[in-house]
């Protein structure tokens, strides 16, 4: 095949994450993903050996490699194509990588658990939120769906990928050479919000198949949650997750092993349901560890101890403001900072104190990407991408929570799951010129001697100079094919993502969007926590409350 050299070596996170159009076999696939992705793979690749050395020794490596290996033969065998493209298409794009560093990055965070980890460093580690809602929750009772991955800043990319063979979807993966991370959305209106809850109720399995390889092969075959959730836990895997699809059916797989599962009304949320990086379900409680109605069981390390507020300011606001929730809604919720920690507390008071005090909501300085999608079963469905926080305040997620994006931008770009890569691109295209228009409305009123009008003129510009160096890459792609035309694809649907994004900033820079909900229209007089509502707190209780559905299934 035509060797292809990268642009350049990554010295840094992009601040606006670039998206990869993948097509074909997969093989062809893998191949796309390796040449389009080139100039991640080196990053993450050190930092993942890096990692992983710290905690076993080389032949322990590849002994644990081996057994994964085993498990996706068993169980997904076309992610073997899919990885060996990987590796050739990258050497071609100048980057050499080898089969098994390919399938470490694909399973890196499940033998990455192999050994016990002191509290000082789980409070270092990464989580996530998510939810759904539909029916009487929305406004319009479509189906909406938020997530975010959280932790420090690393490279993260956007894929579409259009198989021969099952189902197209789309996904974000923050370990580059995984086949995703999450969330994962397909053209059949199914979505796998993120991987949900868990942990607690005695040992996981130490090998399986990884999350990255099980999710994808249940997004390209499963057609609804239903069909998601059999899959999911006939497979020996650590992957469960949060599915649902645009009918209302829904599920969080908390613990796949022993086939824990709830649904939406369990813990009596109506038409929604959440999670975060703690179990709710009862049976997965242990000795010593305390209960909060709506927010689930205190569990240890950083994402654990933060899963119950978190839990719970999105119990609250879907609750609360059950068929007010739309998409500008979503957004808020992204934004919203909630109330400031008590600075200074160091993190031997923090882990001393369960946390107490320090009440993180899903916004905060440790999203390391933010998702809204809006699902469809066919070939309209959406989902908006923010690169770092959507909130440009934003508080740390605990004491040690701080990462600081590179040139964030705040704001969401727009890609739909089109029935073509050349779909894909000139409805990216069509949405950039869209802010731009819009953004360029607001701009010209003002004056030339106006504050703040230079910087933000020239923050227009580089949105224009993208859009057109979308617009060059995009007829390249269309005068040529296989391969070099997905690559230019995705050249083009990067700027035209970026093009977005700097155009949403101009727009947000002159009308700010909302951070709080009595700043959406309908809701000024619906203030939060004030007493029209029914707050949940973090009082624990003694024995948890909900449904007796709530049981292993």
């Amino acid at each position: 095949m035509k060797r292809v050299e990268s642009d350049s070596k990554l010295e840094m996170p992009p601040s606006v994450a670039p998206v990869l159009i993948l097509s074909g076999s997969d093989y062809e696939m893998g191949y796309q993903y390796g040449q389009q992705a080139a100039p991640y793979f080196e990053m993450r690749l050190n930092e993942t050996w890096a990692g992983i050395l710290k905690q076993l020794g080389y032949e322990e490596v590849l002994h644990e490699l081996e057994g994964t290996e085993k498990y996706i033969k068993q169980y997904a065998p076309e992610a073997i194509d899919m990885m060996k493209g990987i590796v050739h298409g990258a050497t071609a794009a100048g980057i050499k990588l080898s089969y098994l560093d390919v399938l470490l990055l694909s399973s890196a965070t499940v033998i990455g658990m192999k050994r016990p980890v002191p509290e000082e460093e789980i409070l270092g580690a990464g989580g996530c939120s998510g939810f759904a809602a539909w029916g009487s929750c929305t406004k319009d009772r479509s189906l909406i769906c938020g997530a975010s991955s959280d932790s420090e800043m690393n490279p993260c990319v956007t894929m579409l990928v259009f198989p021969d063979k099952g189902n197209s979807y789309i996904t974000i993966t923050n370990y580059v050479g995984a086949l995703m991370h999450h969330p994962v959305m397909n053209n059949r209106g199914l979505v796998y919000v993120h991987h949900g809850g868990g942990g607690g109720g005695g040992p996981a399995p130490q090998s399986g198949l990884p999350a990255s390889v099980a999710v994808v092969h249940t997004s390209r075959f499963a057609s609804n949650a239903n069909e998601a959730r059999d899959m999911q836990l006939s497979y020996t895997t650590r992957s469960g997750g949060l599915w649902v699809d645009m009918q209302g059916n829904n599920c969080v797989i908390e613990r796949n092993e022993s086939k824990t599962v709830r649904q939406a009304g369990d813990f009596g949320e109506t038409d929604f349901i959440y999670a975060a990086n703690n179990a709710l379900c009862r049976e997965l409680g242990q000795e010593g560890r305390t209960y909060t109605e709506h927010g689930g069981w205190y569990q240890s390390g950083r994402w654990g101890r933060n899963s119950v507020s978190r839990n719970l300011s999105m119990w609250n606001m879907l609750h609360n403001y059950r068929g007010e929730v739309t998409f500008d809604f979503v957004e808020m919720m992204w934004r919203f900072p909630g109330d400031p920690p008590p600075y200074p507390l160091d993190s031997r008071t923090y882990l001393a104190t369960n946390g107490e005090g320090w009440n993180t909501p899903i916004c905060h300085l440790l999203n390391k990407y933010v998702a809204i999608m809006l699902p469809d079963d066919g070939d309209k469905g959406k989902m908006y991408v923010c690169s770092g926080p959507a909130g440009r305040v934003a508080y740390p997620a605990d004491p040690t929570g701080y990462s600081f994006f590179i040139a964030p931008t705040y704001t969401f770009y727009e890609l739909t799951l089109a029935s073509s890569p050349s779909g894909v691109v000139s409805l990216a295209k069509g949405a950039a010129s869209a802010y731009l228009a819009e953004a360029y409305e607001k701009l010209m009123w003002l004056n030339y001697t106006d504050t703040g009008y230079t910087a933000l003129n020239e923050l227009f510009s580089q949105s224009s100079s993208e859009f057109w160096q979308g617009s060059v890459a995009y007829d390249k792609g269309l005068l040529t094919g296989g391969n070099e035309m997905l690559l230019y694809f995705s050249k083009a649907a990067t700027a035209f993502a970026r093009s977005q994004a700097h155009a949403k900033q101009v727009l947000h820079a002159l009308v700010p969007p909302a951070t709080c909900p009595s700043e959406l229209t309908g809701l000024e007089n619906r203030p939060w926590f004030a007493n029209w509502g029914e707050w949940a707190t973090r009082e624990p209780a003694t024995v948890p409350t909900g449904n007796p559905k709530a049981k292993t299934r």
